[in-house]
């Protein structure tokens, strides 16, 4: 079956340039310990882009993404990213934060570790929690290599943000680890 583009239908392309760029504004949501990044709303054609990302097999869209919103930020002065890890049980088997994460990376010369944090048990499909499920996530629901991350300044990366729970806790734990985390960096915002 050929490719095409999701929005425009353009043959060949996975997400042709204009569409990515057309779907794409930069947004920063300041929470109280960190800010999120945003390239758009979680709505509208970049939600189905997202859906075809994670459930369709769009992988390649991830690293496209990435690039793009790599375009609408300033580099931060961090030495890694770390995309939110895939939860564990996952039918997919790759990581669409860690997709999203080598693109920013690559435009940015920063280097993406998906290595460096798990899940420390099963943990339902965010997509299906509600948004007190959601609040019940705690920095210890991840597992952190610690000697990997000390003293390193880092950021999130997510395809979506929600209620910032998980990113919020996730960057406890690294913080707890000895890790810097003061930015996320996500496709959507919902």
């Amino acid at each position: 079956m050929p490719v095409s583009c999701p929005v425009c239908g353009e043959l060949g392309e996975v997400l042709c340039d204009e569409c990515a760029d057309s779907l794409l504004e930069p947004m920063k949501f300041e929470y109280s310990d960190f800010d999120v990044y945003a390239g758009a709303f979680y709505e509208g054609d970049i939600r189905q882009v997202i859906l075809d990302l994670k459930y369709e097999g769009l992988k390649a869209a991830g690293k496209i993404l990435g690039l793009k919103l790599a375009n609408l930020f300033e580099r931060p002065d961090i030495d890694l990213l770390i995309p939110v890890p895939l939860h564990t049980g996952s039918e997919r088997d790759y990581n669409q934060a860690y997709e999203i994460a080598s693109g920013l990376g690559a435009c940015w010369n920063i280097k993406v570790r998906d290595d460096l944090c798990s899940w420390r048990h099963i943990v339902s499909r965010h997509a299906t929690l509600s948004k007190a499920e959601r609040e019940e996530l705690t920095p210890e629901d991840f597992k952190i290599k610690a000697d990997k991350i000390k003293n390193l300044k880092a950021a999130l990366v997510d395809d979506v943000c929600t209620t910032g729970t998980t990113l919020r806790c996730l960057a406890r734990a690294c913080s707890q680890a000895g890790a810097e985390v003061n930015s996320a960096y996500v496709i959507a915002k919902a």
